[in-house]
């Protein structure tokens, strides 16, 4: 018997001339149906040509034939990743690896796939065992750095993207995925570089517009957002996911009509598309509880098949509608299968290191602290927006910047990364707020001056002259007030109070991009609330500069009095826009973005109510004694 063409066909494949490599391959198998090393090649040329079920049955019969090969488990545990059949893919790669622990493809393909499981910790583990023998690869970099990234070691992620680029600048994925990073630690800015450059080796520039509007909109920079956005979708025009990000753009600018178009259009186009459902429903406010839209999406969170964090976002938004439609105990079991399904899904709580983080913050400024930099009285007055989630912040950021002498930043990190850095800048290992007491006034001048700098090139009006008050509404600054009293003695600290009840559960009902896992459970959200508000009352006994109650509960009931309060205290005079904020054309990224264009309403006053009797944990952790009563707020009782 003549050889097989076994080389032929190889030579074939690797000029990608799979037509002919295929043809060969089919006409020996006729003869040779038992091959293994052909049945393997036939596998792959199925694999590159997206034949992935037969494929799989050929390489089946391979592994038949050669039980030990690495190869053809290495290309079998592929297609079945292929086949979306992960649970096959990882008992196949395991049994390879533990007959060939060597095999490095094998290995990649596991810690791909356990990447794609998101089991980070064992992805980074092989990742680095393939580093070990192969440490000039930029892919395993930039594979591991994507990693690394998704656990949150963001320093040792950009370790590895600059080892990636420094063995290929031309990395498109590379770009990508260090841009990704500036994004998860809220730096558009740099971010957009990296996306830019990336970009101009990318074979698909719609997915980096797409990731560079992402930055813009990061900044706060909605219009320009808006551009990239439409500029991937030049290329792209049925791209889903530019299609939902340029609509919630829209969203942040105020364009409610075209939001709810292009979501009516996606969902023409892409009816089992549920983030198309999803907008949609967010933008038309329900009254029937048995509206073809619910019906629509109580169907879709029941489908076996569905992406979990896709269904966690449906049953958010099921339970918003249910709620604008007064079914509360369907609303109720809602939000409590979303908070549920993500609390299980994230990991351990964090509430204990957030209380812990807390009551070192409350130990260490228990008294007044020295100012260390002198008032900046003829410079641009920050105005600081602190409180809980979901207490009315975003409603105060809206009227004070109405007014034409305020800009606003939205939620901008610029105090929590001066904090981050402080132990650099001091030479130290102690990390904030434990290091706090080491800073001197030559050391603080310049920390304030780069925050101001930050602030006034972060805002909305950053050339505008006629600026001499910018907001900065992170709301968590609030841990922070005894570091802001010390470098800006002439801020204004403006506290969002609003019942703790409505706001504890509010934050429960709301799907945040961006929170603590403490946030998906009422009780835990309870507790943190309570520690919140201790620290707040030392706050207002040991601050050297008055902080400044806005009761969500009395502006909506006397906007005009409690508005009139708040620009006294400001430091600005009266201006009859700021009665008018609904009607401002400023962006807004919060989840009460639709909100805030609307004029003031009282119907989330006392909304606790409607759930009363879902809510007895949480109503014993707030009326315990040391009640969470804030100054100036009715007590929860």
């Amino acid at each position: 018997m003549p050889p097989l063409p076994l080389q032929q066909i190889q030579t074939h494949m690797d000029a990608q001339a799979w037509p002919q490599a295929w043809q060969l391959c089919q006409a020996q198998l006729q003869k040779n149906p038992d091959h293994g090393p052909l049945l393997t090649l036939a596998g792959e040329i199925l694999i590159r040509t997206s034949h992935f079920k037969e494929a799989a049955a050929l390489l089946q019969r391979a592994l038949q034939q050669l039980p030990d090969s690495s190869t053809v488990y290495h290309l079998l545990g592929r297609v079945m990743l292929l086949l979306q059949e992960p649970v096959i893919a990882g008992r196949i790669l395991h049994e390879g690896l533990s007959k060939d622990p060597e095999h490095a493809p094998l290995r990649e393909a596991l810690a791909d796939l356990q990447s794609a499981q998101q089991t980070w910790s064992d992805a980074i583990r092989n990742y680095q065992l393939l580093l070990s023998t192969q440490p000039e690869n930029p892919d395993l970099h930039r594979k591991l750095a994507d990693a690394l990234r998704e656990h949150k070691d963001f320093h040792t992620a950009e370790i590895h993207y600059q080892q990636a680029l420094a063995l290929n600048d031309q990395s498109a994925a590379s770009w990508h995925g260090l841009g990704q990073l500036e994004l998860a630690r809220q730096n558009g800015a740099l971010a957009e570089q990296h996306f830019l450059k990336g970009r101009k080796f990318s074979n698909h520039p719609a997915a980096f517009d797409n990731s560079i509007g992402l930055a813009r909109l990061e900044d706060g920079r909605v219009n320009e957002a808006i551009a990239a956005f439409k500029q991937g979708l030049e290329a792209e025009p049925h791209a889903a996911f530019i299609q939902i990000n340029l609509a919630n753009a829209l969203r942040a600018s105020g364009d409610f009509a075209a939001t709810q178009a292009l979501f009516e259009e996606g969902v023409a186009h892409h009816p089992e598309h549920p983030f198309f459902l999803t907008g949609l429903a967010q933008m038309v406010r329900q009254s029937d509880p048995h509206s073809e839209l619910i019906q629509r999406m109580e169907q879709m969170v029941q489908h076996p098949d569905m992406v979990e964090q896709e269904r966690i976002a449906m049953l958010y938004t099921l339970g918003r509608a249910l709620d604008q439609s007064h079914a509360y105990d369907r609303a109720f079991t809602a939000y409590q299968q979303a908070n549920r399904r993500r609390y299980q899904s994230q990991g351990l709580t964090d509430l204990h290191i957030n209380i812990d983080l807390i009551a070192r913050i409350r130990t260490l400024f228990n008294r007044p602290q020295a100012t260390l930099v002198p008032n900046h009285s003829d410079g641009v007055v920050p105005l600081f927006i602190v409180g809980m989630f979901r207490s009315g912040s975003t409603l105060i950021e809206q009227i004070l910047g109405s007014h034409p002498q305020v800009a606003t930043t939205g939620e901008r990190p610029h105090i929590a990364n001066l904090l981050h850095q402080m132990p650099q800048r001091l030479g130290t290992t102690v990390v904030f707020p434990d290091c706090f007491s080491a800073l001197k006034p030559d050391q603080a001048q310049p920390m304030a001056q780069e925050y101001l700098d930050a602030l006034r090139s972060s805002c909305d009006a950053p050339n505008d002259p006629t600026i001499t008050h910018i907001t900065d509404k992170l709301l968590f600054n609030f841990l922070y007030l005894g570091v802001i009293a010390a470098l800006f003695p002439h801020a204004r600290i403006i506290h969002s109070v609003r019942d703790p009840r409505d706001t504890c559960l509010s934050i429960y009902f709301q799907n945040f991009t961006r929170g603590q896992r403490f946030m998906q459970s009422l009780e835990e959200t309870a507790h943190y609330y309570r520690a919140y508000a201790d620290l707040m009352r030392l706050w207002h006994r040991v601050l050297p500069m008055p902080i400044h109650d806005v009761v969500y509960e009395k502006m909506v009931e006397d906007p005009a009095s409690e508005v009139k309060k708040l620009l006294e205290f400001v430091g600005l005079p009266w201006d009859d826009a700021c009665m008018n904020h609904h009607q401002n054309r400023r962006s807004v990224q919060t989840a009460s973005s639709q909100q805030v264009r609307e004029p003031i309403y009282q119907h989330a006053k006392q909304r606790w109510k409607n759930y009363e009797k879902h809510l007895h944990g949480l109503q014993q952790i707030l009326t315990e004694p040391q009640s969470p009563t804030l100054p100036n707020h009715p007590a929860a009782s």
